[in-house]
């Protein structure tokens, strides 16, 4: 658990048996951690190739050659933060990938 967040584990029998995938790419933005941890958890569980979406900010369009693309992020105001959603809109082939989405949230800090 991470702040209050609960990671994503594959179980130790798959963890290490698992083929490295890049053709799965992961795209996180992360305001305090949190969806980072997840997103690395993901991302070692699929052999998966990790992307911050802040690196991705200036870009006019953003191609991926990866068949499966997710994003992890932390819900704002009951949806995705603007940065994401600006990403999701430069991807070019975006209608042919498989997509998926890891939301984080949080009402309180952890203690």
């Amino acid at each position: 658990m991470v702040s209050g967040v609960a990671a994503f584990v594959y179980p130790a029998e798959l963890r290490y048996t698992l083929p490295v995938c890049y053709h799965v790419e992961i795209y996180y933005f992360s305001g305090t951690g949190n969806s980072l941890a997840v997103a690395r958890d993901l991302a070692q569980g699929l052999g998966a190739r990790l992307q911050a979406v802040s690196a991705l900010a200036d870009r006019a369009r953003v191609t991926s050659e990866a068949d499966k693309i997710g994003f992890v992020f932390p819900i704002y105001d009951f949806k995705p933060p603007p940065m994401v959603e600006e990403l999701v809109c430069k991807l070019d082939g975006i209608e042919s990938k498989y997509l998926f989405a890891v939301c984080t949230y949080g009402i309180v800090p952890s203690r």
